[in-house]
């Protein structure tokens, strides 16, 4: 029988959470013409913070459900203004 090899698992402390957010704010806020930023940006972005240790595709990841999260956000403050 073969063996379905699970998802790793990153959990992100609120001090990284906050340089990823930080360092990637414009594509969180959606004021990028792309969606994510490209695996450039991310090394450039690994350069200045080796301390984080995940590859790209996790930054990448956690880039996007922080947009989503912020794109929540903003919609929810929105629908709270309409009666």
């Amino acid at each position: 029988m073969n063996r379905v090899q699970k998802r790793a698992f990153t959990r992100w402390s609120g001090s990284d959470t906050d340089v990823v957010v930080a360092y990637f704010a414009s594509w969180v806020r959606g004021e990028r013409e792309c969606g994510l930023p490209v695996i450039a940006d991310i090394v450039a972005f690994k350069k200045r913070h080796p301390d984080i240790s995940c590859d790209w595709k996790t930054i990448r990841n956690k880039v996007l459900n922080e947009k989503m999260a912020f794109a929540k956000r903003k919609r929810l403050q929105l629908d709270s203004l309409h009666f």
